[in-house]
């Protein structure tokens, strides 16, 4: 295409005006500076731009273990699927993806997990919340946070929900409310199942809300004494369910998401290694 040579337009004059003269320190015209910035345009400067959304993984498929059946996990499933709209098995399954790319991501490195402790790490992620079954639904469809609660009302409703973890792998610890056939069944045969073996699964689950400086639940647990893959899920879950919207508040975005995280592992809450290769090479943009 043939590209039309710009000419400056001449002033129209009714007329001859002598010219004047320029001394070298002279600033050029306003209309001089249009036609100079045109014909040398400055060199564009680097705008730099937020850091992109992240996509969400695939879900990696369930893979049970010797020690649980098929069953037991698709008949929690099925429960969770009602529960809170949906939400806890959108977010299991959120964070179960991130869970099984951070196992992927740690290979070759210091934090490389055992194929045991992979297998144990899909397990539990696809599990860990189903605890909740047995809690009553209110407490998680509330549209008050702790800053509009009550401190008493808050501290007894925070007790409970706490509880999700150790329901998860012990029926008995339920919260004396009546569950359905249907949900004893299922939280029955997932409690027996993964109470049994070498309870990988089980401590993962139990401990995935645990912090490295004490400050978690249940058990507060301090540093090595919580298992690598609670580490890893805790670190999925904290950011999948802070990407997600709440009865309480929105969605965080991502970088809102991520400056949390890497707050709590300058603090000495979270792994900072664990941290790090999760925003590298799990939830980063693209």
């Amino acid at each position: 295409m043939k590209i039309q040579q710009f000419t400056p337009l001449q002033p129209a004059v009714s007329q001859k005006v002598a010219p004047r003269k320029v001394a070298e320190s002279d600033a050029p015209l306003p209309a001089d500076s249009a036609i100079l910035q045109k014909s040398n345009p400055p060199t564009p400067q680097a705008v730099p731009t937020p850091e992109a959304e992240p996509a969400t993984p695939r879900p990696v498929a369930f893979q049970p273990a010797a020690d649980l059946s098929v069953e037991a996990f698709e008949a929690t499933n099925t429960k969770l699927a009602a529960f809170e709209g949906g939400y806890t098995k959108q977010h299991m399954a959120t964070a179960s993806a991130y869970a099984n790319r951070m196992a992927e991501a740690l290979e070759g490195t210091a934090l490389q997990l055992t194929a045991k402790e992979a297998r144990d790490l899909n397990e539990a992620s696809h599990l860990y919340d189903a605890g909740k079954l047995v809690a009553d639904e209110a407490l998680y469809n509330d549209p008050r946070g702790p800053r509009d609660m009550p401190k008493e009302e808050w501290g007894a409703m925070w007790s409970q929900m706490c509880r999700h973890v150790e329901i998860s792998t012990d029926r008995s610890r339920q919260l004396g409310k009546a569950s359905d056939p249907e949900v004893e069944a299922a939280l029955g045969s997932l409690n027996s199942k993964v109470a049994s073996g070498d309870n990988g699964v089980r401590e993962i689950i139990r401990h995935h809300h645990e912090k490295l400086d004490g400050t978690g639940y249940p058990d507060k647990l301090q540093g090595d004494q919580i298992p690598k893959g609670a580490q890893i899920l805790g670190i999925c879950d904290m950011y999948a369910a802070l990407r997600a919207p709440r009865s309480f508040r929105p969605a965080k975005d991502h970088n809102t998401a991520r400056s949390i995280l890497e707050g709590d592992a300058q603090n000495g809450k979270l792994n900072p290694e664990l941290v790090k290769t999760f925003f590298e090479k799990v939830a980063c943009g693209g």
